[in-house]
């Protein structure tokens, strides 16, 4: 894990935990796991096909991603597993419950993505998505930007990037480090 990582977490009030997110959530609402499953390709036992998962280290990415997030979650999200947002989950089998509107996810999500990309390029911290050295989608946080606009589905994304900019510089996010 990258130095500032933890001290982001500190920073800003947030516990890191050496939990694994599969038997749970990522943010369960008091820490944020640092340990997640991975699916690896399935192996022929007894001629049944098994699918099998292991444990991994969270990148410095999702880590980043996280902490932002915990930022950028007003205060009511804070105690909520996964900030309230609801969605698909990545890490674990467990579908959280949405309780902030759609537009509102979108908006937080993108502030929570050009936050990554502000501190990680500060504080040189990897956009990598995957411990993976053969995804190299996202090597450099411009990169990382690009995949990230390109992948946006969301009704009014203009009007959504630009109230997360806004939202970001009035928080005073984007005018200094915190660490």
């Amino acid at each position: 894990m990258h130095s500032v990582i933890q001290k982001l977490a500190d920073c800003f009030g947030v516990k890191l935990s050496d939990r694994n997110c599969g038997d749970g959530y990522v943010f369960d609402g008091k820490s944020i796991a640092i340990q997640g499953l991975k699916w690896i390709d399935s192996e022929e036992i007894n001629s049944q096909f098994i699918d099998k998962m292991i444990s991994i280290s969270l990148t410095d990415h999702d880590l980043l991603h996280e902490i932002a997030h915990y930022v950028c979650a007003d205060l009511c999200q804070r105690d909520l597993p996964e900030y309230g947002l609801g969605g698909i989950p990545m890490f674990n089998n467990i579908y959280v419950e949405e309780v902030v509107d759609y537009s509102e996810q979108c908006i937080q999500e993108c502030m929570v993505q050009l936050l990554c990309v502000h501190w990680g390029k500060a504080y040189g911290i990897s956009p990598r998505l995957t411990h993976d050295p053969k995804y190299t989608i996202t090597n450099s946080w411009d990169q990382y930007l690009m995949a990230k606009l390109l992948e946006r589905h969301v009704p009014n994304n203009e009007l959504c990037l630009w109230t997360a900019l806004i939202r970001l510089r009035e928080r005073g996010l984007l005018s200094y480090l915190p660490v």
